[in-house]
């Protein structure tokens, strides 16, 4: 493990880094993902219950979020101008220099670190489907992933070995300054009667006892401080003492009770003192050293190490370490399962294992790798009872004490290679739904030809010759007949208008015509073509100016022009109708909610008014094509007219709401990126 130790963040990072599709994909995340994607590894790190997160629990997902936007960008941003192994050290020494915030230097777990590389990768993987279908591109990136994330995860793993053996060497340092400026806790021992002949002050404040109560425990004093698993080991060492010769010094480790009656690790370090007569050791002197700390910190790095070796089993990974010279291999235990081998292997096993066709490739690459002492990476079949997988390879040729070696890791990626097929065959029948959503374009243009054509026709015929019927015939018809003809003049018209709002609602999904236009203009022109609707009111229509954004005119136009007429149609009577327009400028975390796509900022618009108004409850169903809240007799129209603005707006890639109170008025808001 010393070997893999780094002094300084730089050391293990040689051969920089250069991506080919990583930066653009950085790029394409940080521009347009950078939230989910960061919303994305806090999900997983909840997932996977990451310790780091404790460090956060007072904070909001929210406050989490907007905290790690400038980092993610700054990661990002990295990769996208191919400086990764600048983001990487840069990270590692600000990690090394316990400049983190809210983390402390110590604070970061082994957890931490596979829990880390596994979430960052699923995070990165997530959105590659947004960036591109073309499969050799998606296995590109995904190798490229791979390859950044094994060097992150071998520096960062190097650091947090360097620094936790830093710690354990400040602890030793510490013990031994303490030794070497105190007497420690000194004693001599009777063998005889179990009884302290001497005991220093320090002994005395550890143990909570005077040296008085000490001997008034008598025989039993070592079964009072020493603790019950330790006590039989501590009494077979102490009766070797009849064997031991002058100045030979036995030392053990054992748990004593201190003053708090908490059981400390201690290193005993014990000599003969005096003998009797016959020579026979009677009593003996030593002094304990607190190793408390150090047994600690060792059981963690055991522990660390362990949760090391389980993420790399839970990712179907191993490490290894092969002497060129010697032709052995040091691999770490999940080695064996994924190559299907059994203690004591040869490497010459795995070779004949490899797919032939393989073989040459492989050589090549490390051969390469030797004689440059650079890096290599290659993916290879490997066939084992019966069973074909994919392993992919990663490694680093150098020195060890002399000698030439290669370090490395593997990974039986044959799970991610069939994903990826699964992507191929996901792509093949995407194109085909494309084609037959195409097809079912075509018709929907034809069954739009036919109502704008066909169907308006003869709705024409029944209104003209209506009106004439009407005007030759009305003397000639009763009462009754009379109101059934309006009744079917009327409803044929009705029947037009309905015809022409369905039409304008299939055709605006498909006009992506945007250009530069004043919105100012655009309800200008509005007002003026409902003038007459406006004078008939007495309406009062004011607006600021609005700005110049990227739409389709003619849409917009129809939308304030709805909009405006829907608070015309719905004014309350004896009551003169008032409309205000008003825009302002809003943030992503201001509209993160309704779903809309990200953007740098947004125009958010308001139409208020003080008409009647409508409950709450109804707030969304007014959008939908053909509700109505008032019957037709009460207030004209198709109900058609919101659910065009509705159309309007996300074909902009905006949403639009509305609230109101009964007789109160309703404002309705627009919101779009810009």
């Amino acid at each position: 493990m010393e070997d893999a130790v780094i002094n300084n963040p730089k050391e293990g990072l040689e051969g920089k880094l250069i991506f080919k599709h990583f930066p653009n994909y950085a790029k394409h995340i940080r521009d347009n993902y950078i939230i989910p994607y960061i919303r994305e590894q806090l999900t997983l790190a909840r997932q996977v219950n990451m310790p780091l997160l404790n460090f956060f629990q007072s904070m909001s997902e929210e406050e989490i979020i907007s905290m790690s936007i400038p980092s993610h960008t700054e990661f990002l941003t990295a990769v996208e101008e191919n400086r990764i192994d600048e983001q990487i050290e840069k990270s590692l020494k600000l990690w090394v220099d316990d400049q983190m915030g809210i983390v402390g230097r110590y604070d970061i777990k082994a957890e931490d670190l596979t829990l880390g590389s596994y979430i960052r990768k699923r995070a990165l993987s997530k959105f590659i489907t947004t960036y591109t279908y073309n499969p050799e591109e998606i296995i590109e990136l995904f190798n490229e992933i791979d390859t950044y994330s094994t060097k992150s995860n071998t520096a960062a793993a190097n650091t947090y070995i360097r620094l936790l053996k830093d710690k354990i060497n400040d602890q030793l340092y510490m013990i031994e300054k303490i030794s070497n400026t105190t007497p420690g806790l000194n004693y001599v021992f009777s063998l005889e009667n179990s009884r302290f002949i001497f005991i220093n002050k320090n002994y005395e404040q550890f143990l909570g006892h005077t040296f008085d109560e000490l001997q008034e425990l008598g025989a039993g004093i070592l079964a009072g401080i020493i603790h019950p698993d330790d006590l039989a080991h501590t009494s077979s060492i102490l009766a070797t003492f009849n064997t031991v010769n002058d100045g030979n010094v036995i030392s053990w480790d054992l748990r004593i009770k201190n003053l708090k009656g908490e059981y400390i690790w201690m290193r005993n370090y014990t000599a003969v003192f005096r003998r009797n007569s016959q020579g026979e050791p009677v009593e003996i002197i030593g002094i304990m050293l607190d190793i408390n700390a150090q047994k600690n910190t060792a059981e963690q790095l055991i522990y660390q190490e362990e949760q090391l070796l389980e993420a790399q089993e839970q990712a179907n990974m191993a490490s290894y370490e092969w002497d060129i010279e010697t032709n052995e291999l040091t691999v770490t235990p999940h080695f064996l399962k994924i190559f299907e081998l059994e203690e004591g292997f040869k490497r010459d096993e795995i070779v004949k294992f490899i797919n032939p066709e393989d073989i040459g490739t492989i050589n090549e690459t490390r051969k390469n790798a030797i004689d440059t002492n650079s890096s290599f990476n290659t993916v290879y079949r490997y066939t084992r009872n019966g069973k074909e997988k994919k392993i992919w390879s990663k490694g680093i040729a150098g020195e060890k004490n002399g000698k030439k070696v290669v370090r490395g890791t593997v990974m039986d990626v044959t799970e991610r290679e069939n994903m990826i097929e699964q992507l191929q065959d996901s792509e093949r029948s995407l194109f085909q739904k494309n084609n037959e959503l195409q097809q079912s374009n075509a018709s929907l243009e034809e069954y739009a030809y036919v109502a704008s054509h066909d169907l308006k026709e003869p709705l024409r015929k029944i209104s003209t010759f209506g009106d004439r019927l009407y005007m030759s015939q009305h003397n000639r018809l009763t009462a009754d007949g009379q109101v059934y003809l309006q009744k079917i003049i009327d409803s044929s018209r009705r029947m037009q208008v309905m015809i022409s709002d369905l039409l304008s609602v299939s055709t605006i999904t498909g006009n992506k015509n945007y250009e530069p236009v004043n919105l100012a203009d655009i309800l200008a022109e509005a007002l003026q073509s409902i003038e007459h609707k406006i004078e008939e009111k007495n309406a009062l229509v004011t607006y600021s100016d609005l700005p110049t954004v990227h739409v389709v005119p003619s849409q917009f136009r129809q939308l304030f022009q709805n909009l405006i007429n829907n608070s015309l149609k719905f004014s309350q009577e004896n009551i003169q109708p008032q409309i205000t327009v008003t825009h302002k400028y809003v943030s992503y975390g201001e509209v993160a909610g309704y779903g809309i796509v990200q953007a740098k900022r947004y125009l958010q618009l308001t139409f208020t008014d003080n008409g009647i108004g409508f409950d709450n409850i109804y707030a969304n169903k007014i959008f939908t094509i053909f509700q109505r809240l008032h019957g037709k007799q009460e207030y004209e129209g198709t109900g058609i007219g919101l659910a065009i603005c509705k159309k309007i707006v996300e074909n902009h890639s905006g949403t639009i709401y509305a609230t109101g109170a009964l007789n109160k008025g309703a404002t309705f808001t627009i919101i779009i990126p810009l």
